[in-house]
């Protein structure tokens, strides 16, 4: 029997609107830094090593001296030695600190990072407050609206060569009309609905179809992705179109996700994009946003505005992302007159 050839995934080309520029940088960095930074490149490593050579002192001068536990009293065991690092104003400092246990009471301790009121792989406290003083004076904008946040992605792909005729840019979405329509920026595209969304809107059903039963929900759910991975959607909406419901709450949740569906069916070739390589669910960005924001900004007795959180975030994005030099072109915020 002859083997069906595959149908190729069509990637529509859709004029968008016109592509924005990339965000305005100055040319050059003013010439006061430039000055201040050669000061820096003279004189940056023998303030490094000279600082390297006080915390090397502050160590030797509390070696031989074992810390008592703060809970019962007792004199702690040495435990050996731990290499750590925290970032100064002048670079990187190493140490390696005593570690001392108290075992009764299971606490430890490193008396030297105590001593000195830094801890291990994070900036000193001078560094941090020039930090929080570059957050308030810099003026950057993190994000912007949806428009803005396309516009600069397209400026960015750009900018690093990997937009061209022939490049597809793979688009993963949850449904919300918003992300389709700005999709449109990028001519060559594969729209794809995000899998688990898809999943989600059939459990939603399921609930109300068929109560507390989770064994048969959970089976029908089941079945019904199994047949979305393979690309059956047509198939998965005709059964859908087919089944009885008891009451208006069930019709209503049963309409919901047949248009859902049937609203999205060509962004649901699941098996086409699964053969060619694309990820079909947005967890990673999700994962990722939850890496950049949440992990700095939702911590025990954290309070932001939103433009604080802004500005913070924008300086947290800039050091993951590597372009921390970009700081420098950034124009400083003027005092009003």
């Amino acid at each position: 029997m002859p083997r069906r050839r595959r149908k190729e995934l069509p990637c529509p080309a859709h004029v968008g609107p016109a592509p924005a520029s990339a965000p305005k940088l100055a040319d050059e960095v003013p010439l006061l830094m430039r000055l201040e930074r050669a000061v820096e490149g003279r004189f940056r490593a023998p303030m490094l090593a000279a600082l390297q050579a006080e915390v090397d002192g502050v160590d030797r001068g509390l070696s031989g001296a074992a810390p008592h536990c703060a809970d019962c009293g007792r004199a702690m065991q040495a435990r050996g030695r731990k290499h750590g690092s925290f970032i100064t104003r002048f670079g990187t400092v190493e140490t390696r600190a005593a570690i001392y246990r108290c075992r009764p009471c299971r606490r430890q301790t490193r008396p030297l990072l105590t001593h000195l009121g830094a801890e291990a792989g994070c900036v000193s406290g001078s560094l941090a407050r020039l930090l929080a003083l570059l957050g308030v004076v810099v003026p950057y904008q993190l994000m912007g609206d949806a428009d803005r946040i396309f516009e600069r992605l397209w400026a960015k792909l750009c900018e690093l060569g990997w937009l061209s005729p022939a490049t597809v840019i793979v688009i993963v979405g949850d449904g919300a009309e918003w992300i389709w329509k700005r999709a449109q920026l990028f001519p060559q595209r594969c729209e794809i609905l995000d899998f688990w969304h898809a999943v989600e809107y059939a459990w939603d059903f399921a609930r109300v179809r068929y109560g507390e039963d989770a064994t048969v929900a959970a089976q029908w759910v089941h079945r019904l992705a199994d047949d979305l991975r393979a690309g059956r959607v047509a198939a998965v909406i005709a059964r859908l179109q087919a089944m009885r419901v008891r009451t208006p709450e069930q019709r209503e949740a049963l309409d919901a996700v047949i248009k859902y569906y049937d609203d999205n069916r060509t962004r649901m070739q699941y098996d086409e994009y699964l053969r060619r390589g694309y990820g079909i669910g947005s967890g990673a960005v999700e994962s990722a946003h939850k890496q950049v924001v949440p992990a700095r900004l939702r911590q025990a007795g954290m309070r932001w505005s939103e433009l604080g959180a802004q500005r913070l975030l924008a300086l947290r994005v800039l050091l993951l992302n590597d372009q921390w030099a970009l700081l420098d072109r950034l124009a400083m915020r003027r005092r009003a007159a």
